[in-house]
This record gives structure tokens, sequence and C-alpha cells, in this order.
């Protein structure tokens, strides 16, 4: 239900760009840190997770969300 209401609201206010790049960047977090407990909990050796991991590591993985979701917010400098 919630991962509903965030959808609509994001599709319904393209207005807020910064507050959807901030979304879809605090959900990849959360999938990268479970990737990041590793076999104890299951997980198998993704070379895209790791390749995600190592923007994150090097700040970037913000940049590139941001690219690649087509956000339209004036970068941080």
């Amino acid at each position: 239900m919630f991962l509903a209401g965030w959808t609509e609201y994001v599709l319904r206010n393209p207005e807020q760009e910064e507050a959807k790049l901030k979304t879809n960047l605090a959900g990849i977090n959360v999938v990268l840190d479970y990737y990041s407990r590793g076999e104890a909990f299951g997980v198998k050796y993704d070379k895209n997770m790791e390749w995600l991991i190592e923007k994150q590591t090097m700040g970037e993985l913000e940049k590139y969300i941001k690219r690649e979701t087509g956000s339209r917010t004036k970068e941080k400098k």
C-alpha cells in the first residue's frame, strides 16, 4: 500500500523532482544495504549490484540515479 501511495504522489506531482530523486535514492540504498549483508542472508553475487555499491562508495550514486531517472533538478556543487 505504501508503494502505491508513493507512486501515485510522484506521478501526480511531477514538479516535486527533488523528492522523487530522494525517494529513489533511499530505496536503492536500502536494497544495497541488504545486498551487502551477503550469503548469510541468502544473497547471491550480482555484478550490477556490485557496480552500484562501487558508485555508492565513490559518492556518485545520487548523480547516477539523477541521470538515469531523468531528474531535472539542479545539481548541488
